[in-house]
């Protein structure tokens, strides 16, 4: 990861947050299944738990202010990629 020098200004307000996701099974099949997140602000201690991106983004921008215009309430995606094991490069 690279910074560069002098980007951050005295103006410059930051915060952060720390999300945690999972993959929650309701049944036996992948339709049956969803993944959650608890999404905390860290320097208030204020946390909640969402199901899709727009609540996700929205309890953000209580801190923030407006992130997406328009964001649409798309849930979280139904399977993870495969990450491959560097033996199978």
């Amino acid at each position: 990861m690279r910074y560069a020098r002098g980007t951050m200004t005295r103006n410059t307000l930051r915060t952060s947050f720390l999300i945690r996701f999972w993959h929650q099974r309701a049944g036996s099949t992948q339709e049956e299944s969803s993944w959650r997140a608890q999404i905390t602000h860290v320097q208030s201690g204020e946390y909640g738990y969402v199901d899709d991106l727009s609540s996700l983004i929205a309890f953000m921008e209580r801190w923030t202010g407006t992130l997406a215009n328009g964001q649409s309430s798309a849930p979280f995606p139904s399977s993870v990629p495969k990450v491959e094991d560097a033996d199978e490069r």
